[in-house]
């Protein structure tokens, strides 16, 4: 067992602490989440590992990559987080000798790949529920067929056009290839507004928050804020 001290004294309880990858069990997958909340680069760039012998070990100038939740059966789950650079085949490879007790790669691919067929089916509004689902984005080579959604940066994207990904080609990069899912759009919950574009505009009944009120989108395509063009929103007074 280690105990993970961050910058700001929060703990965090491990069961391992492998290269890159810090694996905990946790209560439910918001706790993993919640968990992931705290890793922020500030408190991330200087934490201190000690394990149940009283050895410590100082790391400074880390960089939380991803995390990812497994079910563990038992009502508990898996937390991995990943930190620095972590492509997806490491974490596969990782999965399959942690929660699968040493089997190989290619079991934990199937695992992932089941997760992906399920992930698939879930629109929108579902899918920003449960991120955890979709595997990060990776730029080796990796083909995602159109509407394929992926994690990148903590945010949920939707490829617009079929490709092979280049390690350049990132969500945020390549705005012709991928197009972020926005909080508020297609009956996901209401988040802040934010700058969408022309592959992600709000159409009519999405709703936002906007300097502190809910408005709801009359139009479609619109790409504007409710100050920019009041003609396209309309305020909520009851939600």
């Amino acid at each position: 067992m280690y105990t993970l001290t961050l910058k700001n004294g929060t703990t965090i309880s491990l069961t391992s602490a492998e290269h890159e990858d810090f694996i905990g069990t946790f209560q439910s997958i918001s706790e993993i989440a919640q968990t992931a909340d705290t890793m922020t680069a500030e408190n991330l760039s200087a934490v201190t590992l000690a394990d149940d012998n009283g050895k410590q070990q100082e790391i400074t100038a880390i960089t939380l990559q991803g995390f990812q939740a497994v079910a563990n059966g038992d009502g508990t789950y898996t937390g991995h987080f990943y930190y620095r650079g972590v492509y997806e085949e490491d974490r596969l490879a990782k999965a399959g000798k942690i929660l699968l007790g040493g089997a190989d790669v290619a079991k934990a691919a199937e695992l992932r790949s089941t997760i992906d067929t399920l992930a698939d089916t879930l629109d929108d509004e579902q899918a920003m529920e449960m991120p955890l689902l979709f595997a990060e984005w990776s730029g080796n080579d990796v083909f995602y067929d159109t509407g394929k959604r992926v994690m990148y940066n903590g945010a949920l994207y939707k490829v617009l056009q079929a490709h092979s990904s280049q390690a350049g080609w990132t969500p945020e990069a390549a705005p012709s290839l991928f197009a972020k899912i926005l909080a508020g759009q297609e009956g996901t919950d209401i988040g802040e507004w934010e700058q969408p574009d022309s592959t992600n505009p709000y159409m009519t009944g999405d709703r936002v928050t906007f300097n502190g009120k809910i408005y709801e989108s009359t139009i479609d395509g619109n790409v504007w804020s409710p100050a920019d063009y009041p003609a396209g929103w309309r305020e909520v007074t009851n939600s």
